[in-house]
Formats: C-alpha cells, structure tokens, sequence
C-alpha cells in the first residue's frame, strides 16, 4: 500500500529491511513499540491476525510503486519526513494493509491527490459510508483506497467486505 501488497506501496517488490519473504508472500517482522496506536486495529481483520510494523517510508518510496505515492506527497505539499508508514499483513497476504499519516491533509484532498496519481483505472466506491476508491495496483491485485484526515489508507484484497471491515476498523 502503499506497502500493501508483497511490499511496495501497491507493488510486488519485497522489502528487506522490516521484513522477510515466506514463499513468496511479504510478510513483515513482529510489530514492535515504533507501531503507531493509529494502526493498532489492524492487528485483526476478517478474523484473521495480522502482522503489524511501522515500516521506512523511505524504503516504501523506492519500492514498486511507490512513484505514485511520492506523486500523491508531492501534490499535498506534505514531506516524506514528516510520514510515519505502518504495515498489517495477514498469513497468506490477504489481506495487505498500509496506513500512512499525512500530517495537514484533509481526507477530500488525500483521496483526490491519489485519484490523480495512482496507475491504472481507479473509480469511485463507497465502503459502508466511507468514501474510497477501487482499483488494481501494478501487480494487478485488487485494492481499495480511502483516506481520513490526516491519513490514508490503502487496502489490497479480493474481498471488498474485507475492505470496509478495515475502514470500519479505523474509525471512518
């Protein structure tokens, strides 16, 4: 997700810094103290547990796709210092959550920056009165897009429930 997939924000590449690949699948090391309280809830979606890590935006800006977000960064006028970046991942990789914190932007703009940036066809979704978008990263996985102030959240799954269960989650 926005290190979201196996790795870069949308994308397939695998991180090697606060992660390891099991058989193919990215998944992050063990949540640690720097795991922000905001992502906390994502320690369990669908009934799942996921791993939760506060991951390098540094890192998630050079990984596959991670064009897009620094595109989305640049149109909020936001720097890449001022991100903290968390990754939720359940067994098996779906779901692959990422949630960023964006300091200063509404969740209109947010939506409307990534609207803008993101690759490929994203249209207009609604998961349970949350407004989001759906789209496919560059994987070709599907995933879904919704923003709060102040953050933005980027969700790949097949299943839309899931995804809703996430913004519900978050308290949107």
């Amino acid at each position: 997700m926005a290190l979201v997939a196996c790795g870069g924000p949308e994308g397939s590449s695998q991180p090697s810094a606060d992660a390891s690949a099991r058989g193919g699948v990215f998944t992050p090391e063990p949540a640690s103290s720097g795991v922000p309280a905001r992502s906390a809830a994502l320690g369990s979606i669908g009934g799942q547990d996921l791993q939760v890590t506060a991951f390098s935006v540094d890192e998630a800006l050079a990984a596959e796709g991670g064009d897009a977000i620094g595109a989305m960064l640049d149109d909020l006028d936001v720097s890449p210092h001022d991100v903290e970046l968390s990754v939720a991942v359940a067994p098996g990789g779906d779901p692959a959550i990422s949630d960023w914190s964006l300091p200063g932007s509404s969740a209109a703009d947010i939506l409307a920056s990534w609207a803008a940036a993101a690759p490929g066809s994203w249209s207009d979704d609604n998961l349970d009165g949350t407004p989001a978008l759906v789209g496919n990263g560059p994987d070709g996985t599907r995933a879904w897009a919704f923003a709060l102030d102040d953050r933005f959240v980027y969700v790949r799954t097949d299943d839309r429930d899931t995804a809703a269960e996430v913004a519900a989650a978050l308290g949107s």
